[in-house]
């Protein structure tokens, strides 16, 4: 949302604005957030937005990733980078094995998984997914590394979301690293005991995020101004990526 903010904040202060988005719909992790269960909320919240982008006259060019070279060649005064995180990929052998995927396509629907899947990840996003999943009929495993699953969470929507896993028997191990991922499953070690998972289909990362800035660095000498906002410049609270770009669009 940080780069929707600045973009608004900057249009309804006189300039001209063109929002460039590599995907057909605007809305970043928001959007990515709005898939799983009981997330209409933020449906309602992306759809707000993009109204809001409209009122002010922003130009939204959806489904057009923007290149150095475009960006360079279209001579703006001010480039404002937000073009969020890509999920972090740990170094753990056998992590690209054909049978492992992101938590971000399985949600958009990017990734398909199969019947048995294994989650490597209890935070907010790896339980989203597992409830995803797991009200589509899969039996989910998730792996936490962490004494608690979704401790992230505003502490009545966490209680919600265990309930939920719960009723769908999804298999929750916590204070539990994975120490190798194998064609069915993961060497899990949990009180300094290894332990063998198999007979999984699909194994699911859901360990967070890290900057996708690809651009700052080949236009530092070709923009008079840049800024690097939100996850780009540091993954962080939806509410931190709003404020900065409000920030920022009122600076410019």
């Amino acid at each position: 949302p940080a780069g929707i903010m600045a973009a608004t904040m900057a249009a309804r202060r006189g300039h001209r604005v063109t929002l460039f988005e590599r995907e057909n719909h605007i809305g970043g992790q928001f959007h990515i957030a709005s898939l799983p269960p009981f997330k209409d909320e933020i449906c309602a919240y992306v759809r707000f937005l993009e109204r809001e982008l409209r009122a002010a006259g922003v130009e939204m060019l959806l489904g057009h990733e923007a290149t150095a070279s475009q960006l360079a060649e279209t001579r703006p005064d001010v480039v404002v980078l937000a073009t969020g995180g890509r999920p972090l990929i740990p170094d753990i052998p056998g992590v690209y094995g054909d049978n492992v995927v992101t938590a971000h396509d399985v949600i958009s629907g990017k990734a398909p998984t199969g019947n048995r899947v294994l989650i490597a990840g209890g935070g907010v996003v790896g339980c989203e997914t597992a409830d995803l999943l797991a009200s589509g009929g899969r039996k989910v495993t998730v792996v936490e590394m962490l004494p608690n699953v979704a401790s992230d969470m505003v502490i009545w929507l966490r209680l919600l979301l265990l309930q939920r896993l719960k009723q769908s028997q999804v298999t929750i191990l916590t204070s539990t690293t994975i120490v190798e991922f194998t064609h069915d499953g993961a060497v899990i070690e949990r009180e300094r005991q290894q332990e063998i998972i198999t007979g999984m289909d699909t194994i699911v990362l859901a360990l967070g995020i890290e900057p996708a800035d690809d651009l700052s660095d080949a236009l530092r000498d070709k923009i008079p101004e840049i800024f690097v906002i939100g996850d780009a410049e540091s993954p962080g609270k939806a509410r931190d990526a709003i404020t900065a770009g409000a920030e920022v669009g009122r600076q410019i």
